[in-house]
């Protein structure tokens, strides 16, 4: 099991390289724009609580960000969704992931915690 897992730990790296490699090779600076982060946050988080909820984990996201803030959508997206995904995906049945997006010195700040076994290094 131990072993499974590591080696969708290594396939979830090897996907973010290639992802990121794609961005760059295109020379395709990260596209700033205005996002309403409360909306775009209050979408895409269905879908991780729907995948928690499946594996009968809890889920719970607290918010704190009311402003709009510049970043590159999908990038951060993409950021989240890494996050998260692996929080959940590492996390057992009946404990618990927890995600806090907020504002510091007018920068995002987001943070995961769960109450998964750490990967040994």
């Amino acid at each position: 099991m131990e072993c499974l897992r590591l080696l969708e730990r290594g396939v979830s790296l090897i996907e973010d390289i290639l992802f990121l490699n794609a961005y760059e090779s295109h020379h395709q600076p990260p596209k700033f724009e205005q996002i309403d982060s409360q909306q775009l946050l209050q979408l895409y988080m269905q879908t991780h609580i729907n995948h928690a909820a499946k594996k009968q984990i809890e889920f719970k996201w607290q918010n704190e960000v009311y402003v709009p803030i510049i970043s590159d959508a999908k990038l951060l997206l993409r950021i989240i969704d890494n996050l998260l995904s692996n929080a959940i995906k590492f996390t057992f049945t009946g404990y618990k992931v927890s995600f806090h997006t907020g504002i510091d010195e007018r920068k995002l700040v987001m943070s995961v915690s769960d109450q998964r076994q750490g990967t040994p290094h």
